[in-house]
């Protein structure tokens, strides 16, 4: 994914965060922690690509399919 994004001159925090897209569904990673290894900026992508359910579960892409 990250390597098609690259292909098309996206800015580095749109790639971070296509390498990111799944990571707050199918880890332990937190959104905290993301924002504070990357940037809000990445965090906060990531987070407007999260699948979470009204319960506040997070779905995972296995739960998708």
């Amino acid at each position: 994914m990250a390597y098609t994004v690259s292909d098309y001159l996206f800015r580095t925090d749109t790639i971070a965060t296509s390498i990111l897209h799944d990571t707050l569904e199918d880890t332990d990673m937190t959104f905290e922690m993301i924002k504070s290894i990357f940037s809000p900026l990445i965090a906060n992508h990531v987070l407007d690509l999260t699948r979470i359910s009204k319960d506040g579960h997070k779905i995972s892409s296995a739960e998708t399919v």
